[in-house]
């Protein structure tokens, strides 16, 4: 769970490799030290996934083993700033975990601020080390049930203003939005389950209708 945070963080790629010899490619990988995980033979040939900077140092290999490279799908963080870089979604601040803490007004035990731009104080790292990760299905305004993956997790120790709690959990504040601001102490992107994604979608689309 842990690795996927990482890997959604730096971007990955997933790439179909085909030609004469795909394995003597997968082993000059494994030479070079380039890390591919979700290997899968499909119809002759491999898919796979890889970060950015393995998929940077692919060239050489593809030349020398006459194979080639297509990109099935680019995931991950960088992706997505590259995507909506023209975009108001990304001032819109959909933020996870670190996210929150930049957005937070307030830091408990801390006097700095990042963007301050959310009325909410923060507690960081709430839940303890990476031992007290855990994974929950609860309750979110609006939505209703769904699943909640914590990882070193923060939590909301006050929320004020014209903030608005979303969910709550085991008695703590684990989202919250403002106008266009969504922030969770939670890693919706670790699931399969889109309706976070979806439910800040139509939060961009009101806040822009308004703003008309």
């Amino acid at each position: 769970m842990f690795e996927q945070l990482i890997w959604y963080l730096k971007g990955y790629v997933r790439i179909r490799i085909t030609g004469y010899s795909p394995e003597r490619f997968l082993n000059a990988c494994r030479y070079k030290n380039i890390y591919i995980w979700d290997l899968k033979r499909v119809c002759g040939s491999y898919e796979m996934n890889l970060t950015i900077d393995g998929f940077r140092r692919l060239k050489e290999i593809v030349r020398k083993t006459g194979t080639k490279v297509c990109i099935i799908r680019r995931s991950g963080l960088p992706f997505l700033l590259h995507r909506y870089r023209k975009r108001h979604i990304l001032l819109s601040g959909f933020l996870i975990c670190a996210g929150l803490i930049l957005l937070a007004e307030h830091i408990a035990g801390d006097d700095t601020v990042h963007f301050g731009t959310l009325p909410v104080t923060v507690k960081r790292n709430a839940y303890g080390r990476q031992l007290g990760s855990f994974y929950i299905e609860d309750e979110m305004k609006e939505i209703g049930k769904i699943p909640m993956t914590f990882i070193r997790a923060p939590y909301i120790d006050d929320v004020y203003g014209e903030a608005e709690i979303l969910a709550v959990v085991d008695g703590k504040v684990v989202a919250a939005r403002q106008g266009s601001q969504l922030a969770t102490a939670f890693h919706p992107e670790l699931n399969d389950d889109t309706s976070v994604h979806a439910y800040f979608v139509e939060m961009i689309k009101g806040s822009k209708a308004q703003a008309v």
